[in-house]
């Protein structure tokens, strides 16, 4: 089940109990698949991660005690797999705090 969802231009990410999922909605192409951090301190905690974009196509996901920030490409599209696309952890730390938020500005 969908617990939480972010749509930016092309990007769209959303996220349940296993971990969130990126898809480039314009060609409906599923990008990535990133699951729930097994370091998070709060795994037992029910709640979905907060899901924010950036103004560069990089995705925030606050999860737990965990932030992580992905950063979304579109390297082209192909008229038969749809978008040529690739989704990159370029930050991930953790907070000394029992749970990190990212808001939608």
């Amino acid at each position: 089940a969908c617990a939480s969802l972010q749509w930016r231009g092309a990007w769209v990410a959303w996220a349940g109990a296993t971990g969130v999922k990126t898809m480039h909605a314009a060609t409906a192409t599923p990008v990535s698949f990133l699951p729930r951090p097994s370091e998070s301190a709060a795994t037992d905690e029910p709640h979905a991660p907060s899901l924010c974009f950036d103004a560069s196509d990089g995705l925030w996901v606050a999860w737990g005690d965990v932030c992580l920030r992905v950063q979304l490409t579109l390297d082209g599209i192909d008229a038969e797999r749809g978008a040529i696309a690739r989704a990159e952890v370029s930050h991930r730390f953790a907070c000394d705090v029992a749970r990190c938020v990212v808001l939608t500005p």
